[in-house]
């Protein structure tokens, strides 16, 4: 699939860790015996996955080694991870009581919160790759670029979202004594949120919501780099990892360093470079991915 097709849409594909019964196998193959949550943001069933990190018109050559286990592509580490965050689950999933699915909605609010710290979002301050104020970068970041031609209607979305979600106290939902007060905590939150989904549909009926175009970014974590771009990645990314575009790669890929060559963690979004703001000229060099 590499030799012949044109772009590197299949390293895109969602990395899983191992199944232990599994051969170990190279980073950049995709094990389809195991599933993911998360979307390749090359896959066509997504609309706006509609992504060009690099020129279109340029194809790219693919190196192996003797044994065909490693290959090389010509591309450029652009930035390192220096933050992540937590994975964003799906709050209902695996929680059979309802303790433990308010403790998954605390989890699922952490995650955000964590995600606002990360970003800066309170700051106040620019958006240094785009000039934007740092909340509307974070909030299109959050969507990974779902906004179309109705920015301004996304960006009430987000708002409403922002203010309708339900746990504005995760502090509480995860405490110890919900043990205890699980019944009068479960009402509030459920009829909390009834009244919140009731105002939201009865202002704006079956437009589609921040928190449905939320769902592309499942099991994955928001992060940030070292010159202050801002992310959502896959779930295995960690600190140090490096952001990398490679010729032929519609969006940027996440490698880890090991040693002379490279593993590939995944594919990510970057808000500010995935329509060729970064132009990799000739600096390119090959790298070398076991």
């Amino acid at each position: 699939m590499l030799r012949k097709g044109r772009y590197l849409d299949i390293l895109s594909v969602p990395r899983v860790p191992r199944h232990p019964e599994v051969s170990p196998l190279p980073s950049w193959i995709p094990d389809w015996s195991v599933s993911d949550l998360s979307a390749s943001l090359r896959s066509t069933i997504v609309p706006w996955f509609n992504f060009n990190a690099t020129s279109k018109d340029e194809d790219y050559t693919l190196f192996q080694s003797d044994d065909k286990s490693v290959i090389g592509l010509a591309g450029e580490v652009i930035d390192n991870v220096s933050e992540v965050g937590d994975i964003y689950m799906d709050s209902t999933l695996g929680h059979k009581t309802r303790i433990q699915r308010y403790k998954g909605m605390a989890k699922h609010e952490a995650a955000f919160n964590g995600w606002e710290k990360i970003a800066s979002v309170h700051s106040g301050t620019k958006y240094w790759p785009t000039g934007e104020d740092i909340l509307d970068a974070y909030w299109q970041t959050l969507i990974m670029g779902n906004v179309g031609d109705e920015y301004d209607a996304a960006k009430q979305q987000f708002h409403q979202w922002k203010r309708l979600h339900p746990a504005r106290i995760p502090n509480l939902l995860s405490s110890n004594w919900l043990q205890w007060m699980n019944l009068p905590v479960g009402l509030y939150v459920s009829i909390s949120g009834l009244i919140a989904t009731f105002r939201h549909e009865y202002r704006h009926g079956p437009t589609v919501t921040f928190s449905k175009k939320l769902e592309t970014t499942l099991d994955r974590r928001l992060f940030k780099t070292t010159k202050g771009y801002i992310g959502i990645g896959p779930r295995s990314l960690q600190k140090g990892d490096a952001v990398t575009l490679f010729k032929g790669g519609m969006v940027p890929l996440v490698i880890r360093s090991l040693g002379d060559k490279w593993e590939l963690i995944g594919d990510c979004y970057i808000h500010g470079i995935m329509h060729g703001e970064v132009n990799l000229a000739q600096r390119c060099s090959v790298l070398w991915i076991a």
